[in-house]
């Protein structure tokens, strides 16, 4: 009995410790970010003593990095800084991944976890868009994901399933099926990376227009700096905005800017330093179409890659003739396409979530709607992807017979050349046993008439003397 309260009371006591860590590393590290910069500014602003109010804005913003969204006078801002929510459910799932604990222990630490919450939303000077219920279903979700991630690919019932996944399942369904998932991923972390590189060309090319904001606003130095770090918990948001740029469907920022490829209109843009990133619209027909192709292009490469690789879906043909061959290379085929429409399909749909996430409001008119359209921006990357999918493997179909075809060709040019060598051969060894022949003819006709005067010149005598005789 003491030992199961004793177990008991360890497990409730994992599961109390590691929120607790995250929630004071979080709260402090925001804190003293906050305080430093509402420091400067108002030093240099020379106003008062702002950064008595860090502590509820911390608390405030820890709400915020969970998808709460804060209001500011006439301003409600919603767009959830996905930067701060990736490293908070990270953090959690590392800190529960080396605090083990038990189901006790899991179900301690959410409802630890949601009190705390609750308890710091109650204590923000900052108004929170959402009620208390919404707080707590947001808390929860978001611990709960941090959870699921750290324990289930190590529990039993992922185990279980893992070990009836492969008892029952086909080990070529197996084989598509990981290559599917491993490629999704590969795809996600391209496409990742590709707007990140489009977010750092906007920050080159447009530095001049965020300086202007930030003359607008009379910001320093210091001011400047800070804020801009500040900015950086949004990175992700701006990122998927810019891979729906790059895929031709643009982004808005309310009903004061609109920024696509082919245009760009913006008018009474707001003077964040961030929107003066944003970029102007390519009228060169050249250049926005080899803007439109970078993701086609990356994605054939890599589909085209996994096809054709022995790792991959390994599509080879050697011998057109050959009945098992061909067989299995239209069930190649099949394979192949299906794994291809089967990632599209996959790529469209983590997108879709993705596209949904990085939304939000900054405001309750004009600035009510900020982000993409998910439906135009899901279907300018399906439709991507899809083309570049479809492409692949019918590139990779035509290669494979062009090659056999090739291989057959050059076949015949040698099955022709080597017949025509027997052929030459055999004439000319007939040649040379004619040649033979005669040679040997000649010389017997030679010696022949060698000998022949000799006969002739000792048979003459003879016949002059019977001449004689008989007259």
């Amino acid at each position: 009995m003491v030992e199961k309260l004793k177990s008991s009371l360890i497990s409730v006591s994992k599961g109390v410790i590691t929120p607790f860590i995250v929630i004071f590393v979080f709260s402090l590290t925001i804190g003293l970010f906050l305080s430093l910069t509402l420091l400067i500014v108002s030093i240099e602003e020379g106003t008062g003593n702002l950064s008595d109010s860090a502590m509820s804005m911390t608390w405030a913003v820890f709400m915020f990095a969970q998808g709460i969204g804060l209001t500011f006078d006439n301003c409600v801002l919603t767009i959830t800084p996905l930067g701060l929510t990736i490293l908070l459910i990270a953090s959690l799932s590392s800190l529960i991944r080396k605090v083990e604990g038990g189901s006790t222990a899991y179900v301690t630490g959410t409802v630890f976890w949601v009190a705390v919450n609750v308890i710091l939303s109650q204590n923000t000077h900052i108004t929170l868009v959402d009620s208390v219920p919404v707080i707590i279903f947001k808390t929860a979700l978001i611990y709960l994901i941090s959870l699921f991630i750290a324990v289930f690919p190590r529990s039993l019932v992922y185990k279980t399933f893992k070990k009836r996944y492969k008892q029952v399942c086909p080990e070529f369904a197996q084989k598509n099926i990981l290559i599917i998932k491993r490629l999704s991923v590969i795809l996600f972390a391209i496409y990742s990376a590709v707007a990140l590189v489009t977010v750092i060309v906007w920050c080159c090319t447009n530095i001049g227009s965020v300086n202007s904001f930030f003359i607008k606003l009379g910001m320093q130095n210091g001011s400047r700096i800070l804020t801009s770090i500040a900015c950086l918990v949004w990175l992700p948001n701006i990122a998927i905005w810019a891979l729906s740029w790059i895929c031709g469907a643009g982004f808005s920022i309310g009903k004061v800017a609109h920024f696509t490829l082919a245009s760009s209109m913006h008018k009474s843009l707001p003077p964040v330093p961030v929107f003066g990133i944003f970029p102007e619209s390519v009228s060169d027909s050249l250049y926005r179409n080899a803007i439109l192709s970078v993701i086609p292009i990356i994605c054939f490469a890599v589909i085209l890659l996994v096809i054709l690789h022995k790792r991959g879906c390994g599509l080879r043909l050697k011998n057109i003739e050959d009945k098992e061959e061909l067989k299995a290379f239209a069930i190649g085929l099949a394979q192949a396409a299906a794994v291809s429409i089967c990632i599209a399909s996959l790529i469209t749909i983590i997108f879709t979530i993705v596209f949904a996430l990085a939304n939000g409001s900054l405001g309750e008119y004009r600035l009510s709607f900020v982000g993409v359209d998910i439906v135009e921006s899901t279907r300018a990357v399906g439709h991507l992807t899809l083309y570049a999918v479809c492409a692949a493997w019918l590139i990779a179909v035509l290669g494979i017979l062009l090659s056999w075809a090739i291989r057959y060709l050059f076949s015949m040019l040698l099955n022709k050349n080597s017949a025509q060598n027997k052929t030459f051969n055999v004439e000319a060894e007939t040649t040379s046993e004619n040649l033979t022949e005669d040679n040997t003819n000649k010389t017997d006709t030679e010696l022949i008439q060698r000998k022949s005067p000799l006969s002739l010149k000792k048979a003459a005598p003879r016949t002059v003397s019977s001449k004689t005789k008989r007259e």
